[in-house]
């Protein structure tokens, strides 16, 4: 990677994104594995960013690259600017702003140990398949996944926007830290109350292991791979969080709460999916109770996403879900009555 201090800022992050439209096909077919020069220069209208480096590009050997980043008109520039270059994107970085420049790829690049490098067409035709595939069997968590992946790149992409507009969220992409049965093992030692021992309970009683998510294969950048992965480990604490169990009405308005607070397409399908699964008195509740209620609780919590739960694990579960802004879902009818705990 590489880091270099220059005396100019770029100043609103809009305009550093569509200043990036211009410079990412300058390596299509190549990742930059190492970078041993960086010059940035300024003038009135223009910056200049010249890399040198090394990486596994067709040609081999050193390659040197120049952006040249037009500023509108009148646009002024502010001091300090460093510059971040690693293998998905170029980040020119302030003391309070992100800007991020994401470098295209091709789609015979594998990006990943468990990618799998498709087309446009190839895409499409496993959205179809995954979409149909997950209406006549939703058990099946691959068709799940892959209808995430192949339908999810541009909320995938203001989900990582998010995320590095936020401490937490950046530290989270640097340290790509995974939620595996290993490092959540120390929860069945903590007590009901704690966020450790709720998910414990919730993934002991049902049976469920942190590894049994499906590896992300089918988006093609390393970053939103890290997103998409990051979404599906973190599922199971939104369930504890929110209070909702994983009966086809609770992943249903689950679901909702999730499409309105992240845009995942897959999410909202999957909500669908689950309203057409419903017989009658339960398809009204989730219409008249749980889409309200997934609407307030998706805008008013905070950035789900950006929360880093292992480092929570033992605090109490209710001081959470107020310090996070959670709505808990309300309790799930059954047909004698209200059930005494979503969870169960």
């Amino acid at each position: 990677s590489l880091q270099r201090e220059s005396n100019q800022e770029i100043p609103d992050m809009a305009l550093a994104r569509s200043f990036g439209r211009k410079i990412t096909p300058h390596l299509r077919g190549c990742t930059v594995t190492k970078t041993t020069d960086c010059t940035l220069s300024f003038d009135s209208s223009m910056l200049h960013i010249r890399l040198q480096s090394g990486g596994s590009n067709p040609c081999g050997g050193e390659r040197v690259t120049q952006y040249d980043v037009g500023f509108p008109a009148g646009v002024g520039v502010q001091p300090a600017l460093s510059v971040h270059s690693t293998g998905s994107r170029l980040i020119a970085a302030t003391s309070s702003r992100f800007f991020v420049w994401s470098r295209s790829y091709t789609s015979d690049a594998k990006m990943f140990s468990t990618h799998v490098p498709t087309t446009p067409s190839q895409k499409f035709a496993l959205t179809i398949g995954a979409a149909v595939g997950a209406l006549i069997q939703p058990a099946r968590a691959d068709l799940v996944a892959t209808l995430g992946e192949t339908t999810g790149v541009l909320a995938l992409r203001r989900i990582r926007d998010q995320m590095l507009r936020d401490e937490v969220g950046r530290q989270l992409l640097r340290d790509q830290p995974q939620i595996t049965h290993h490092r959540m093992a120390q929860c069945w030692d903590m007590p009901l109350n704690t966020l450790g021992g709720s998910y414990a309970n919730f993934m002991g009683t049902r049976g469920f292991s942190a590894d049994d998510r499906p590896p992300v294969r089918f988006v093609d950048d390393p970053e939103l791979a890290y997103v998409a992965a990051r979404y599906r480990e973190v599922h199971d604490f939104w369930h504890v969080l929110f209070e909702l169990n994983t009966s086809v009405l609770g992943e249903a308005a689950l679901k909702a709460m999730e499409y309105t607070h992240t845009g995942l397409p897959m999410c909202g399908l999957a909500t669908v999916g689950g309203f057409l699964r419903l017989n009658g008195e339960k398809r009204k509740l989730l219409q008249s109770v749980y889409f309200p209620w997934a609407m307030r609780a998706g805008l008013r919590c905070a950035p789900l996403m950006c929360l880093r739960y292992e480092d929570h694990l033992e605090e109490d579960l209710k001081t959470l879900q107020a310090r996070w802004r959670i709505i808990v879902a309300p309790p799930v009818l059954a047909s004698g009555g209200r059930e005494n705990s979503n969870l169960s």
